[in-house]
């Protein structure tokens, strides 16, 4: 029986969910040494489940600079997933005085967030256009530009958020500068190569979310604002270096979708008080409210974007390749060159590919001659795997 689209639920088996809600665990490791590895068993915890692997997925990453409140963002993200996504913000968005949790989060000039995290427990919804049920997943990024970071740190960290996720949230404080625009070059030569051999776009959705908007007189928090801004960052001008323009072009090119959303100060508690908690009522009512436009435009069922590299929609085990892929071509003493992008998202879509046919022949074979099923001849035996193997060859 189909579930209402409001219906979101915990993909642990029931007892194990009322036990623990759920918790960040890291997927990508910042090493001493300044590199960076996947743990894939603990990808694998969330990815291969019996209730995910086979579900297509969206995933919502948040990166940026440090300290700038991304963890404290995922965190209402979390509060609206749990609450079922209601409609009225009055329903999910909590009590005044509830503090927030999930993602660890605090104030102060340290770096909270290493490698990259994600949440241990997808949700589960119904996707009012396809109707099919979809798993839902977030990851928390480490902030960039800070005393321990290098360049390529910095760099790869970004690059593989960007390159996972079906919608990136790029957190940025004031304003967007010539700096940050920068953050997607390599993104935007790997687009151009990408574009050359194929019309789908590599990236889908960069939204990027500006904390701490203080020109509303000038363009106003929200959607509306946000997308006169950008248009603006974003434009061509006479006499700008051509490298500035190249950078506005390719962004263009290698994104399915662009949004800017200005969202204003949380407030001064926020900002100044080391014993905030993450409390409503220290929270500025004008925060609140964009909050309750800007979350359900990211992960109401209507909103969600599904995960997908060349066009084809991936499930969570094709997921697991994806990052296997990537995080190779990272683990270099240099970044990596937009061929060898190109060349992991291949492979990453051939895996995906395979993984995902030799699951569907083991279960067909599994139907015929699994443990307790009667004997069959081999001839029997040899015509069920061709009609199965032909399945696959269509299917791909």
């Amino acid at each position: 029986t189909a579930l209402p689209i409001s219906d979101i639920r915990m993909t642990a088996v029931e007892d194990v969910a009322r036990e623990k809600p759920g918790e960040p665990i890291q997927v990508v490791v910042a090493k001493d040494d300044h590199e960076f590895e996947l743990d894939v068993n603990a990808l694998e915890s969330v990815l291969l489940r019996d209730d995910v692997k086979d579900k297509k997925v969206a995933v919502i990453a948040v990166a940026g600079a440090f300290r700038k409140g991304k963890s404290f963002l995922l965190n209402f993200f979390l509060r609206y997933l749990s609450k079922g996504c209601p409609h009225s913000i009055d329903d999910w968005i909590g009590a005044d005085d509830e503090p927030l949790e999930g993602f660890h989060w605090r104030g102060g000039s340290d770096r909270d967030t290493t490698g990259i995290l994600m949440w241990n427990r997808p949700f589960i919804m119904r996707h009012p256009i396809t109707n099919e049920d979809v798993a839902v997943l977030l990851l928390d990024t480490q902030g960039a530009f800070d005393t321990t970071s290098t360049v390529k740190d910095c760099a790869t960290v970004f690059a593989l958020s960007t390159m996972i996720s079906s919608v990136q949230v790029y957190n940025i404080s004031s304003m967007i500068r010539e700096d940050d625009l920068q953050h997607l070059q390599l993104f935007a030569e790997y687009g151009r190569l990408a574009l050359a051999e194929s019309s789908a776009k590599p990236f889908q959705r960069l939204t990027f979310l500006i904390r701490d908007w203080s020109y509303a007189y000038e363009h106003s928090y929200g959607y509306k604002g946000g997308e006169e801004y950008l248009k603006k960052l974003l434009k061509m001008k006479e006499g700008q270096h051509e490298q500035l323009k190249l950078v506005r072009e390719h962004i263009r090119e290698c994104f399915e979708d662009l949004a800017c959303f200005l969202l204003p100060h949380p407030g001064l508690t926020v900002a100044e008080n080391p014993e905030f908690k993450g409390r409503l009522s220290d929270i500025d009512e004008k925060f609140k409210n964009q909050l309750g436009e800007f979350i359900p435009s990211v992960l109401a069922p209507r909103s969600l974007v599904l995960k997908a590299v060349n066009g084809t929609k991936l499930t969570g085990r094709g997921l697991v390749e994806c990052f296997k892929s990537y995080i190779k071509i990272f683990q270099q003493d240099e970044l990596p060159e937009p061929k060898s992008v190109l060349e992991a998202t291949a492979e990453a879509n051939n895996l995906a590919a395979q993984a995902a046919a030799l699951d569907f022949y083991n279960k067909q074979m599994e139907k015929i001659c699994g443990g307790g099923k009667p004997f069959i001849s081999p001839t029997e035996l040899e015509t069920h795997h061709a009609t199965n193997s032909e399945q696959i060859g269509r299917a791909v």
